[in-house]
């Protein structure tokens, strides 16, 4: 399955059952990591049974996992505004009518799995057509979408060039395209560029034989059949079941959340933990030292939300950091889920001062209405290329903080290692060098200090 599944951007997956009771661990893989590529914060599963019907709280949802047999239930789907976007499983190939347009499909022996959603044309868009070594626009004023078109970029600059595009104040209201030399000239009323636009992918590449595609694949392997037509874990009736943005790129093989009833009745106790899905598993393991009562108030789908992330930052900071009162700690991305979970554990452990980093002033004020505690000049930017470096080490008068919980890459992770006191811990959460096997060992400063710094890839099973 090709992954312009990014193009979705909402924060709910909703899910329910495959045409014969199906759900495959490859399938679950490919949504994961297309969800997590769209920048959502939280991915929440929610498990329905074959014949249970949507309520009105399946409204805009993320992505609908369905069985529709035909393009017409398909489309009925779509066109009730119960779904931006529909998965289905066929046992045929779609052929979409007006209105709607299919994202990405994939072949399996004789059933196609397609994703689906509204065609949205893009009629009022600003358009910059750009070449090869021309920067992108720091500002562009207004609330329009903005259609960048790359022509004649090499292979190689693509990434370079979608980075610099998310670094941008506008880039949530980008389409990048590339396009080769000899295509035809840009339009947003030319068919060849209007109806890929109202796909709503938010990259398309131009091959050289006019065929449309995204940069990113997520090719899905055999499907191999995950028990998930049941709802119930062990002793746990499921009420959601949720994928954790950390995995996402690898897939449902690793740490789930849940929320669910422990005992067979309605009455049993509420329930929130984490579960193991490995590779060779039919579905999740529960792990009984990580569960935990449902707080009185919560609803489950917030509930879905907490168990891993916090067990995670619990684990890293007084396991493998050993965080103590009075240590300075930066932590990165703190309106993401697992920024956020890190910050509350260090301000309970008293580790002082707490230093963050957001991407955008909309995050940070945002941050400062959820920690009241933080001070204004704490709160960093990050994705310009390493800033907060500089404002580290005059907040810090040179000295650097003693714990960092990076999830940054590249450039702003040598930035981060370079704000390290002496004997500071770095634990370092990236999707990306995780996939390629990178890890960080012990290294030295730029004033010569040893700098310890940890690395973590999962939540270390209960024993």
């Amino acid at each position: 399955m090709r992954g312009v599944l990014e193009a979705v951007g909402k924060t709910s997956l909703r899910l329910m059952q495959l045409r014969d009771g199906r759900k495959t661990e490859e399938l679950a893989r490919a949504l994961a990591a297309a969800i997590g590529a769209s920048s959502a914060d939280v991915q929440t599963c929610q498990m329905m049974t074959a014949d249970s019907e949507a309520g009105t709280d399946a409204a805009n949802a993320c992505l609908l996992v369905t069985s529709p047999h035909t393009l017409a239930e398909a489309e009925g789907w779509l066109a009730g505004g119960r779904a931006d976007a529909v998965l289905v499983w066929s046992d045929e190939r779609l052929a979409p009518g007006p209105g709607v347009a299919v994202m990405a499909e994939q072949r399996f022996g004789d059933d196609w799995v397609s994703v689906t959603r509204r065609a949205a044309p893009v009629t009022d868009a600003v358009v910059l057509q750009l070449r090869p070594r021309t920067p992108t626009p720091h500002e562009v004023p207004g609330a329009s979408p903005v259609v960048l078109v790359w022509r004649g970029l090499d292979e190689a600059a693509v990434d370079a060039a979608m980075a610099e595009v998310d670094a941008r104040t506008y880039a949530a209201r980008v389409r990048m395209v590339f396009v080769p030399d000899t295509a035809p000239a840009f339009s947003l009323s030319a068919p060849l560029y209007a109806d890929q636009l109202a796909r709503g992918a938010r990259v398309s590449v131009l091959a050289q034989d006019g065929s449309w595609g995204c940069w990113r694949t997520l090719p899905l392997a055999k499907p191999l059949c995950a028990a998930l037509s049941t709802t119930k874990l062990d002793d746990v009736d499921l009420q959601f079941l949720a994928a954790n943005p950390l995995y996402s790129a690898a897939g449902l093989a690793g740490p789930v959340d849940y929320v669910g009833v422990e005992g067979a009745s309605a009455a049993g106790r509420r329930v929130m933990g984490v579960a193991r899905w490995l590779g060779d598993d039919r579905r999740p393991q529960p792990d009984p030292l990580l569960r935990w009562p449902v707080p009185q108030g919560w609803a489950p789908e917030d509930a879905v939300t907490v168990p891993y992330v916090y067990a995670l930052a619990y684990y890293s900071l007084l396991v493998k950091a050993q965080a103590r009162r009075g240590e300075s700690i930066l932590v990165h991305e703190g309106t993401k889920a697992f920024g956020q979970a890190a910050i509350r554990v260090a301000a309970q452990l008293g580790c002082s001062p707490i230093y963050t980093t957001v991407r955008s002033a909309e995050e940070r004020d945002a941050l400062r209405r959820i920690f009241t505690q933080l001070e204004p000049c704490h709160v960093l930017m990050c994705g310009d290329g390493g800033s907060f470096e500089y404002r580290i080490r005059v907040l810090t008068r040179n000295r650097g903080v003693k714990i960092i919980v990076n999830t940054l890459a590249g450039g702003e992770l040598q930035a981060s290692i370079r704000c390290l006191s002496v004997s500071g811990r770095l634990l370092h959460y990236n999707r990306e060098d995780a996939l390629a096997g990178r890890s960080i060992g012990e290294c030295h400063g730029d004033r010569g200090e040893a700098s310890t710094l940890v690395t973590h890839k999962a939540l270390a099973p209960a024993s």
